[in-house]
This record gives structure tokens, C-alpha cells and sequence, in this order.
């Protein structure tokens, strides 16, 4: 888990006991990718890109411009990776290697809005969240990016995006405070995002992360410890926690599909959470 003022987290093993990692990085750190046991990345504001070899032991800078402020990262292999954010002017930026983080490339993407999130299924096709949370699409490897939806008119902010192959992809998120409908969302597409279709979160509540361990079984996590799961693609989704004392779940994670971890903010001010579940999300346990 990444977290503010330089925070990580690593669970060893069973992922029951946490550690707290000495990173020497004192600015917030936003996202973490492992791609093996040893393998693992780390991305945050003022350009921070930190790449561990031996599983979190020890950390090295692959990347420093504090211009630059990384809020997502996607690696397909120990090579292909992206990383996605903004610059001191708001403006999107995305960056991109095929080495292992030995060199980033900044890709050429001027005049789009700040980037949230970034998803790619393969070395061509991905999806991004931007702005206020809309959802673009590349078709070559994050050089060109199209923009898919919401219709505006709809206020719907999208905040985290899942594809499990070409076809089907999930986005979660929240209409705008009082749009005339609930203010949870989930879309779904089976056509590569050309089309998206709502699916009932039953939540009240808006949804921050999604998690699909292949392309039946799912679960979002939002706000008053929210987590609702599906094991048919969508329908139905079943909310299975939910909890006033838990303000917010930010994201969702799973190792196979049964082990997964949920983190977020529990019931003390600027105290953190993590959940665990060990039977696909059914059953939740929130971590010492």
C-alpha cells in the first residue's frame, strides 16, 4: 500500500502482517505495481518513481522531475510499463518504457486533462480516467488517447476502470450531489467501450475502486466502507459490507481469486484501514 508523506506498506507471505518500509521519500506516494514476488513499483507527486528488485527490500530511483505528479502505474510484464498523472499546469502527462523502468519515455499528449488512472491490456490498447473523471481510450500504446464517455450531461465521475480482455471492462464512480438518480455508478461494456450500459451497484453511495479477478467474479469499494461484489459480471452485484464507522474504502486489490485487500480510512481522523478477505470478497476482516 502507498500511501502520504512517503508511506508504504508490505505484507510478507499471507498478507496478515504489514511492514513499514523506509522509502527516504517524504512526498505522498500514489500507486504501487508488482508484477512478480520481486518485482514491484512505486509512483508519486513530484515525479517520484521508485523500482525495488528483491520484493520491497530496498528501493531505487528510477525517475525524478517535480514537474511531473504520478497518479497510476501498469505494468504488463518486468519490461512494459506506464505511469499516468499530471504537471504543475494540470495538463495530462503519461509515461511509458520498455525496459524496466531503466528509461521513461514522455509520451506526447498535450492539451489532455489530468490523469487518474490507467489500465492497458496490452502493449496497444488501454483505457485512462481524466479530468473530472471521463474515460479515454489509446489504440497505440498511450500516444494518442480518444475520449469515450460520459456524456457530460449525465454527471457521471468516473474514479477507477478494469478491463479482464479486449471486450469486457467495468468503471465504478458517482453522479454529482444532486443529480435525479444514485449517486453510485457502475458501467459496464462487452464491446471494447464503444458502448456502456449502468449495472445497480445497490449502493447509495459512490464507488472509488474496482477489481475484477476474471470475467465473472468482482468487487467495487467506496464510501462508508462500501463493498459489493458479483460473481456473474455484473448482475447481480450483492453489497456485502457496509459500516458508518469506516468514512471511506479507496482501493481494491486481488492476489487470485480468493486473497484480496481492500485499504482506506477507518474511524479516526487521518488514521488508515485495510480489510482482508480470503474467500473471493465474500467475507471481510479488517486488518490490526
Amino acid at each position: 500500500c502507498a500511501g502520504e508523506n512517503g508511506t508504504l506498506l508490505m505484507a510478507y507471505v499471507d498478507g496478515e502482517q504489514w511492514t513499514v518500509v523506509e522509502t527516504g521519500i517524504h512526498d505522498d506516494l500514489m500507486d504501487i505495481c508488482l508484477v512478480q514476488p520481486d518485482q514491484a513499483w512505486v509512483f508519486g507527486k513530484k515525479g517520484t518513481i521508485l523500482h525495488s528488485p528483491d520484493g520491497g527490500e530496498s528501493w531505487e530511483d528510477q525517475w525524478t522531475d517535480t514537474s511531473l505528479h504520478l497518479n497510476s502505474v501498469c505494468f504488463l510484464d518486468q519490461l512494459n510499463g506506464w505511469a499516468a498523472g499530471w504537471k504543475d499546469d494540470n495538463e495530462g502527462v503519461f509515461l511509458h518504457t520498455t525496459n524496466g523502468g531503466s528509461e521513461w519515455v514522455n509520451l506526447s499528449t498535450t492539451g489532455l486533462p489530468s490523469a487518474s488512472v490507467i489500465h492497458m491490456i496490452n502493449n496497444d490498447n488501454g483505457w485512462a480516467v481524466m479530468g473530472a473523471g471521463d474515460v479515454y481510450k489509446t489504440t497505440n500504446g498511450g500516444e494518442e488517447w480518444t475520449f469515450q464517455f460520459p456524456n457530460p450531461a449525465l454527471s457521471t465521475r468516473i474514479t477507477d476502470i478494469i478491463f479482464r480482455g479486449p471486450d469486457k471492462g467495468w468503471a465504478v464512480g458517482r453522479n454529482a450531489a444532486g443529480a435525479p438518480v444514485n449517486p453510485s455508478v457502475i458501467m459496464h461494456t462487452s464491446d471494447g467501450g464503444e458502448t456502456w450500459d449502468y449495472q445497480s451497484g445497490n449502493s447509495w453511495y459512490g464507488f472509488n475502486g474496482v477489481y475484477f479477478t476474471d470475467e465473472d467474479h468482482g468487487c467495487a469499494v467506496g464510501n462508508i466502507g462500501t463493498v459489493t461484489c458479483t460473481p456473474s459480471g455484473g448482475e447481480p452485484w450483492v453489497v456485502l459490507a457496509g459500516n458508518f464507522e469506516r468514512p471511506s474504502v479507496h482501493d481494491i486489490f486481488f492476489a487470485d481469486g480468493m486473497n484480496g485487500w481492500a485499504a482506506g480510512s477507518s474511524q479516526y481522523p487521518n488514521a488508515s484501514m485495510l480489510m482482508r478477505t480470503t474467500d473471493g470478497g465474500w467475507n471481510w476482516e479488517e486488518l490490526p
